[in-house]
């Protein structure tokens, strides 16, 4: 797993640098990443049947190859309908790698806070290190940093085969199956919109913005440190909220923390320096840590165990329909208003589904 997402984030704080690079538009950029989101929602429930069915390795090994294709790709295709493609592709592939992972976490696992804590503080790990060896390889050549993606998906493909896949549950007793849980998955799906709009708002034009900002002029070095800084306030936080969220009640932690992240957005296009900006990414990153490993672990353990491959399935996929809006929304408010606009109308958006989030909480 960690290789997989060491290669991801050599690539993902460049993507959009590397769009624009290539030509392409603001709105355009938007577009090859609101098409990663499409893969990511066509692909993330069949996963998760499959998953059920036994298939966690084999979908594993999927992800490795379809990496591996992906990163090939991008060093050799220039024009929008192909970079989208491409991404769609790569949507699929990312699916399956955090499909896979998350239900061989959760099958080994009893509990579910600190597993999912350390499942992301693990993502974290390689978002520390991502991203500066990416600005470095950026800094010389974009297609270094894919061909550095191709050698880490060879490897984890050769380390798949070594994993060995966890028997599948017998049917639990029918009064536990009768206890699916449609409504934690609906009410967690719903809420976890939210937080991947920002995430992908971010992801996507933070790196622009501040290297075609007049106040930044970043260097894809700095860029990088951006992105590791996120990564090293992440690997602490996602593992001990994760762990306080299985002594507290875990909602105590979800709403809040999306009002942190509502307020890091508003204040992205106050910054004034690159240190103001730092302290930015420290706050988003106890953000999202505040959400992520609560919010899974609170579906999870309303579900019942035999559903849980098909609902991490769904929920994922209800992260990638904001994977999916984000970058068309803030892509085409950047480019016809202002990069304060886009900045602005996500924190908005991400404000309104945290006070949903609070009212239905309490009905799960």
């Amino acid at each position: 797993m960690f290789i997989l997402f060491l290669a991801k984030w050599i690539t993902v704080p460049f993507i959009s640098v590397y769009v624009r690079s290539l030509g392409l538009s603001i709105y355009e950029t938007g577009v090859v990443a609101a098409a990663l989101g499409a893969g990511l929602l066509v692909f993330e429930p069949m996963w998760g049947i499959l998953s059920d069915k036994g298939w966690k390795t084999k979908i594993l090994i999927y992800s490795c190859l379809a990496h591996l294709l992906t990163f090939y790709l991008f060093s050799q295709v220039r024009d929008l309908p192909s970079l989208s493609a491409v991404r769609l592709l790569e949507g699929s592939a990312v699916s399956a790698t955090g499909v896979s992972t998350r239900s061989l976490i959760e099958s080994l696992s009893q509990k579910k806070g600190r597993a999912f804590g350390i499942w992301w503080g693990v993502a974290s790990l390689a978002s520390l290190v991502g991203p500066m060896v990416g600005g470095y390889l950026a800094g010389m050549e974009y297609r270094l940093l894919f061909y550095a993606g191709m050698g880490l998906a060879v490897t984890a493909l050769l380390m798949s085969f070594l994993i060995l896949e966890p028997e599948v549950e017998p049917v639990e007793a029918e009064k536990s199956e009768s206890r699916v849980g449609f409504k934690a998955i609906a009410i967690a799906s719903f809420t976890v919109i939210f937080p991947f709009f920002s995430r992908s708002v971010v992801n996507s034009f933070l790196p622009v913005y501040i290297k075609e900002s007049a106040s930044f002029s970043a260097s894809e070095l700095e860029i990088g440190l951006i992105f590791t800084v996120i990564g090293l306030t992440a690997i602490p936080a996602q593992t001990v909220l994760g762990e306080v969220s299985d002594r507290v009640d875990r909602r105590l932690l979800i709403s809040p923390g999306m009002l942190l992240n509502c307020l890091v957005l508003a204040l992205i296009p106050a910054a004034s320096d690159i240190a103001q900006m730092y302290l930015l990414a420290v706050l988003y990153s106890v953000s999202r840590a505040a959400v992520n490993p609560p919010l899974m672990a609170l579906m999870a353990e309303n579900v019942a165990s035999s559903k849980r491959g098909t609902a991490i399935g769904i929920y994922g996929a209800a992260e990638d329909m904001g994977l999916l809006i984000g970058p068309l929304v803030a892509g085409y408010t950047y480019q016809n208003y202002s990069p304060a606009a886009a900045f602005h109308l996500s924190s908005v958006f991400i404000l309104l589904g945290a006070v949903c989030t609070y009212a239905l909480l309490k009905k799960m």
